[in-house]
């Protein structure tokens, strides 16, 4: 089959490299991999710190910065988030870059500097779906609108009444108004499409987040002694590491020789009130070390050095959530354990033949699942993936690029073909 030609793409998102945060890194990451011609336009760096993907992009794809503060303001913009319940939150606090970035994009557009086949916005912020959604209405180009995360029902966004009737309408806008949408797990989909039509849904498509293999530490260093356990991210809100220290509590006093010779590391940034449990000030010294936040290229590091890497998320139902901490751990090819909800990551795991368990289930299953995990890890020492490697291989950068371009042309040919 021939090669679709290279289209000229317009992606609008706010974080793109040097900034590490995960949507930056995952967003770059794609933007970077293509085979299309892509003007960006993003606002100003932050959080800088060096990686593949910011070279990557900085060769790959024409990046323009529409500058944005939204810490200025002073007293009186502390004083309207605190009274004013739809400020901040409709959709987010970076609605104040719609307007110069919408702005410096339609002249992009108008003056001829960019002839784009196809828009691209991604969220979050979903700020930068609006910006899709205006430019959608006054040029009436093919757009789709990528999401990371849901948006109206999004269950770490507190909306109030108010700004929760304004987030559906706003959302139902871009679900409209966008020729195609894309997320990054099925369970996202069915959470935003069951208040949908299925004309909408099938207008939908997922890419999963996508690690690069290139970026990993070709020497892993030397093995340590202990079964070296680690999760790598930040702790904030609900969830905390209190499943893990309940655990290895009742570890110590159920089977308190599974833990001689392992190591545990929480490797981020944790709240200092996360510490101050009663179970991890009853753990011995040394078994639990808290570090820092470190780079990313350092994270890459040191899940390439453990046995087995954990994922920790808040209680609920069901998390729709795919966290893009757990792509990077699959690209390290470790052994993956999961304190998660019912879910994506749940179901990632398991698709990879890790195991995981709530982190609201009861603490013996905890603990017999860190008992059986450790048990296993001293038989094997730099504990792998079991997984078929074409299921995690579907996750590497190299599988879900020709994806992503082949969603663009679709969406391109799809939007010509409904005009004709």
């Amino acid at each position: 089959m021939a090669q679709q030609p290279a289209l000229n793409i317009l992606a609008i998102s706010y974080d793109l490299p040097p900034t590490l945060s995960p949507q930056a890194i995952q967003i770059g990451r794609l933007l970077s991999r293509s085979r299309h011609r892509i003007v960006a336009v993003s606002g100003p760096s932050r959080a800088e710190g060096p990686s593949t993907d910011c070279n990557r992009l900085r060769e790959a794809v024409d990046r323009h910065v529409v500058p944005f503060s939204r810490h200025s303001g002073g007293l009186l913009k502390r004083i309207a988030r605190r009274s004013l319940p739809l400020y901040g939150t409709t959709p987010d606090v970076y609605r104040g870059w719609i307007e110069p970035a919408g702005r410096f994009v339609t002249n992009l557009i108008a003056s001829g500097a960019a002839k784009p086949d196809l828009i691209i916005s991604f969220g979050d912020p979903m700020s930068d779906h609006l910006i899709g959604y205006h430019l959608k209405q006054r040029f009436r180009l093919p757009w789709l609108a990528h999401f990371s995360d849901p948006w109206s029902d999004n269950p770490f966004r507190r909306f109030q009444p108010l700004s929760s009737i304004v987030n559906r309408a706003l959302e139902r806008r871009v679900i409209e108004g966008a020729d195609a949408t894309a997320f990054t797990s099925d369970e996202t989909v069915e959470l935003v499409f069951g208040k949908y039509p299925n004309a909408l849904r099938a207008r939908s498509e997922v890419l999963p987040h996508t690690f690069d293999g290139d970026a990993y530490p070709k020497d892993e260093g030397e093995a340590p002694r202990a079964v070296l356990l680690r999760y790598i991210g930040n702790f904030y809100g609900h969830r905390t590491p209190e499943p893990l220290f309940r655990a290895l509590a009742h570890l110590l006093k159920v089977a308190p020789t599974v833990l001689q010779g392992v190591a545990i590391e929480i490797v981020g940034g944790i709240p200092n009130r996360m510490l101050r449990s009663a179970s991890f000030e009853a753990l011995p010294p040394g078994l639990v070390t808290v570090r820092g936040t470190v780079s990313y290229t350092e994270s890459l590091r040191l899940m390439c050095s453990s046995d087995i890497l954990l994922t920790i998320d808040a209680p609920a139902p069901l998390s729709v959530f795919f966290p893009s901490k757990l792509v990077d751990y699959i690209g390290s090819g470790r052994r993956l354990v999961g304190l998660v909800p019912p879910g994506a990551a749940a179901r990632v795991i398991g698709e990879l033949g890790g195991r995981s368990v709530p982190p609201d289930a009861p603490v013996e299953a905890i603990s017999q699942m860190l008992r059986e995990e450790i048990i296993e890890a001293r038989a094997r020492k730099r504990s792998p993936l079991e997984g078929p490697r074409q299921l995690w291989r579907k996750y590497a950068i190299d599988n879900v690029a020709p994806m992503f371009d082949s969603l663009c042309s679709r969406v391109v040919e799809n939007a010509g073909a409904s005009r004709s």
